[in-house]
Order: C-alpha cells, then structure tokens, then sequence
C-alpha cells in the first residue's frame, strides 16, 4: 500500500533546490519554498510526496498538472515500474 504524506519542504527542496548549489531542502524556510512552487505554477497546498518502497523520484518528472496542480513520477530500474501522483482541484 502507498502512502500518501503532505511534505512541500521536502519534495520543493529537492525539486526546486536541485540548481542552487549547497543549499539543503530541509534547511530551506517553507515560504520561500511556496514562493517558488507558486513561481512554477504549482499551488503550494496541491504538492504531495509518496513513499513508494522501491522506488525513487524522477526529479525531471515534477511540474504543474493541469491549472496550477502538481504531478511527480517515481521509478524503479530494477523493477522496471514507475508509480505517477497527480493531486489537482476537484469540483
């Protein structure tokens, strides 16, 4: 079973720290981070991360999913799997 967990800290700085040199995500301050997801087009309440076991995130994978929703995929070379979350607004 996957589990689903809210951590924009995490997952922003991963994602969105990837090219800003020695900066750490879980020393990064969390509005700036929403700052940044907000700048990609991704609301910041919409970003959700997933423990897959076995698997790891595809950093180039992660971006907006329709209006301003967030969409990441992770993937497994051994297994040869890939797992895709996409969280956008409802009706």
């Amino acid at each position: 079973m996957i589990r689903t967990v809210r951590l924009l800290p995490v997952l922003l700085g991963t994602v969105l720290l990837t090219g800003c040199g020695s900066e750490r995500a879980d020393e990064a301050d969390p509005a700036e981070l929403a700052l940044r997801a907000r700048a990609s087009g991704i609301a910041p309440e919409l970003v959700y991360t997933t423990d897959a076991p076995g698997h790891t995130l595809a950093q180039q994978s992660v971006g907006v999913y329709g209006d301003d929703g967030f969409s990441a995929t992770y993937v497994s070379r051994q297994k040869g799997t890939q797992v895709q979350l996409t969280v956008d607004r409802g009706t």
